[in-house]
Formats: C-alpha cells, structure tokens, sequence
C-alpha cells in the first residue's frame, strides 16, 4: 500500500512542472473569500482549496496557510464529502479531457 501511495505521490510530481497540476477551471471565487472563517492552529484564517486528484477530484478543503513549507501547522480539514466512484471517474475524465484540450490549444499557438 505504501509503494501505491508513493508511486502516485512521484506521479504528481513529476506533472509539476508540465502544467498538469494546475486547476482544470478557474477558481470562481479566491481562496479567502468564505464566511465564517475557519481558523487553522497558527490562529490563521485557513484557505479553501480545491483538490485536483484522482482520489478527490473537485474536493474541498481547507489547509493551514502556511501549508507544506516549515511553517505548517499541520492544519487540514475537507469541506465535502467523498465522492462516488462514479463521480470521481466522471470528474477525472472531465478534468483530464480539459488539459488535452489546453495543451492542444497551446501547441497551435505555438505553431502560428
């Protein structure tokens, strides 16, 4: 189970620097614009994120503002609930069927 986890952590990042950890969709609203605000263990308002991965596909959640770098307080917090299996493959599809297209329009523009 550890290699699994592992493995689709490289997966992940290994996308970083292709573009492929971007959100498929624009945020409609920014990560602070919430009320009321839920507050993280550095007394911090929490930011709302949207999860991209195949495990959670369109999920919410809050995490510490200062998340991932030495100054995290380990703050995290989903907003929804899990989805189906259905609505992951769907969402997953939908997501992935988005960045082919993004890449396809940035390659004819590159190409005028």
């Amino acid at each position: 189970m550890a290699s699994s986890s592992s493995s689709s952590r490289e997966s992940r990042r290994s996308q970083v620097g292709s573009g492929e950890q971007q959100a498929p969709v624009p945020y409609r609203v920014g990560p602070y614009a919430y009320w009321p605000p839920v507050m993280c263990q550095c007394n911090q308002m929490a930011p709302c994120w949207i999860a991209w991965s195949d495990e959670n596909p369109g999920r919410r959640y809050y995490r510490c503002r200062y998340g991932l770098t030495p100054s995290d307080c380990g703050f995290f917090r989903w907003i929804d609930r899990q989805a189906t299996p259905y609505e992951r493959t769907l969402l997953c599809d939908m997501r992935d069927a988005i960045r082919q297209m993004k890449r396809e329009k940035a390659e004819e523009e590159q190409q005028m």
